[in-house]
Formats: C-alpha cells, structure tokens, sequence
C-alpha cells in the first residue's frame, strides 16, 4: 500500500530545485560515477544506474564516451521512463521497474555491468541492499554475466524513519556489498574515497 501510494504522487525528483551547491555536488557525483566507469570497463562496456526525467547521470556518461546501448536506467514512475526515452536523451534500455526487478529480469541478466549507481535519494539501507543483491545474484554468475571490477555507488540520506544513525546504515550496506560480492568470487570492495589518487580522481571534501 505504502508503494502504491508513492508511485501515485508520480516522481517528486526535480533537479531544477536544487541549490547551487546541492546541483554542484550532484554533478560532480556523476562525473566520479563516470569515471570510475569508464576507468574499469571503459566506454563500450555496460552500466546500470538511477536516473530521473533530466537525465543528468544519462549526461554525464554520454559526456565519458558511453554510447547509448550501453546505458541501462531502471524507474517506477512511468513518465520518467517516457522522458529518458525520449530526445534528447533517447535511451534504449531503460527498464520501468525497480532496479532490483530490472537486474533480475532476462533482458539485463546476461549483462556484465562494469558499474552500479544506486543512487535513489533515500535514506533507507534496505533497498540499497536488495539492488547489490540482485547486481550479485549467483542467476548472473551463472550467466558468466561479471565484469572483471564493479565499481558500485549509492546514496544514502539523514533521513530514515526508524532512527538508525547514518553510520550504522552505511555499515549494514557496506556489509552487504563484501558479503554478495564475495559470494560470487570477487575480492573484498576497496573504498575509493580512501585512496582516490588511485582511480585518477581528486580527493573530495
């Protein structure tokens, strides 16, 4: 009930709210995701990502080099999937569902995805969780569908109505990712804010 009454009140993600500072941050988040993207797979490998009606992960990417076929965009809302559909941004695999659905389904599952934004804007840990767990399943293993590196994104917000403290809520998705990772063979995640000289990026502050 509760989701049927969210996809109801279509998508409430509006760039053109943001502050400077908030629309900078953004834009430079998607220039790391892009990056890091193109530095494991380069630009002819696929990546799956959120994105709303602007398309400004869609941007960023194409601006890497990414064609369009390797663009893979999962969203509930019905009428952002019309509008990254559409020109400018005319993407062709874009998957009106959850992440978690799309990755599961049998036209992504055979994709070995060099990266993973997860960015969905909220402050819950759980469904971050249920996206790497479906970008991991042992379906996808099967499938030989793994890239050599992942480099997977997410955000996570202050706000989170059960009070779990923003710490603890990284730890349990961090956890996560180590433990579906793991389970299909890949060593344990390196944290690229720790060392990002490393991946050829700035250090962010």
């Amino acid at each position: 009930a509760e989701l049927t009454g969210l996809l109801r009140r279509g998508d409430t993600y509006d760039a053109s709210s943001y502050s400077a500072s908030h629309a900078a941050f953004k834009a430079e988040q998607n220039a790391v995701f892009a990056s890091l993207a193109s530095s494991l797979g380069g630009a002819a490998s696929p990546v799956v990502y959120l994105d709303g009606p602007d398309g400004g992960s869609t941007s960023a990417l194409r601006a890497a080099g990414f064609a369009t076929d390797q663009l893979h965009v999962a969203n509930p809302h019905a009428s952002t999937c019309a509008a990254l559909s559409a020109p400018p941004h005319s993407l062709e695999h874009v998957a009106h569902a959850s992440a978690e659905e799309a990755l599961a389904s049998e036209q992504w599952r055979s994709r070995a995805f060099c990266a993973a934004y997860f960015d969905g804007c909220g402050g819950q840990a759980e469904p971050l969780i249920a996206m790497i767990r479906a970008l991991f399943h042992e379906r996808r293993a099967a499938a030989a569908a793994l890239a050599p590196a992942v480099a997977v994104g997410f955000t996570l917000t202050r706000a989170e109505p059960g009070g779990a403290s923003l710490g603890d809520r990284e730890v349990a998705v961090l956890r996560a990712l180590t433990a579906a990772a793991g389970a299909v063979g890949y060593s344990s995640p390196s944290h690229v804010a720790d060392d990002p000289g490393r991946w050829g990026l700035r250090p962010m502050g």
